[in-house]
């Protein structure tokens, strides 16, 4: 069954609000659409709409109407270009604010369906074999977004950059995690690795890592039905060891370094 209860032709779209710089929407989704485009036009095609639904991370009610279309035609495109699509649409979900009033009942029953069938592609992507962990953890940040938990997703965004946690104890803040080079097998397991400014934070060890001098211990169990613990379930069974340790890291254990008590990450 379509998804799609806006035709590309239809004159619903003059209605519609969305960045028209690079264009008219209708025709970019066309383009993916169209079983002859070239995987070249296709690409410059999820540049635009990237840009016209989600310009500055700004969401439209032409967003809700074109998030049914890109999943519709998830199947046809090509690997990168689904990778490219499923982060783009969980970070909509991630992001988005209440509906736009003009939207009618069936265009959101249209969007809403089109959020859970996304989760689902997401998912299977994670069996893809990825050049680097960045990619996959981007991923994982759209199905925390897809699946309702936009706060996890939201800081596991925020912890690709850098993550700012505040002691419970006496609310100092320090870095707990940092944007992480998984791609590389040159890390020495053996070895802790001391982040500081001179470098990027990234994965250490299995055991456990420093950031600014802070120990941090990995956590091994997670509460059950978490979305953290499904998502480090999905690294694992796909084949992603370096992210899931990345998130136990993330999610574990330190102690304040200004009076030392310790803090749950989760």
């Amino acid at each position: 069954m379509s998804l799609n209860v806006v035709s590309l032709d239809s004159d619903r779209w003059d209605e519609l609000d969305y960045n028209y710089v690079t264009g008219s929407l209708p025709e970019t989704l066309g383009v993916l659409r169209d079983t002859s485009s070239s995987l070249a036009d296709r690409d410059d095609a999820l540049g635009k709409i990237d840009d016209q639904i989600y310009h500055q991370r700004t969401a439209w009610d032409a967003t809700c109407i074109a998030v049914p279309h890109l999943i519709e035609v998830f199947d046809q495109q090509a690997p990168a270009h689904q990778i490219f699509i499923s982060i783009l649409v969980g970070l909509i979900s991630l992001e988005r604010g209440p509906l736009p009033e003009s939207l009618h009942e069936t265009e959101i029953a249209s969007f809403n369906a089109s959020l859970k069938r996304a989760e689902k592609q997401a998912v299977t992507l994670l069996q893809q074999k990825f050049s680097d962990g960045y990619g996959v953890l981007q991923l994982l940040v759209a199905i925390a977004g897809l699946s309702g938990d936009r706060e996890l997703g939201w800081r596991l965004d925020q912890g690709l950059e850098e993550d700012q946690q505040e002691c419970n104890s006496c609310s100092e803040k320090f870095l707990s995690c940092g944007l992480m080079v998984l791609a590389t097998d040159s890390i020495n397991p053996d070895e802790y690795l001391h982040v500081n400014k001179d470098h990027d934070p990234c994965y250490a060890t299995p055991i456990a890592r420093f950031v600014n001098g802070v120990k941090v211990r990995p956590r091994s169990d997670f509460p059950p039905g978490s979305t953290a613990g499904h998502l480090v379930q999905l690294c694992e069974n796909h084949g992603h060891p370096r992210c899931a340790q990345w998130l136990r890291n993330f999610f574990g254990y330190t102690n304040c370094p200004k009076c030392g008590v310790e803090n749950d990450l989760l």
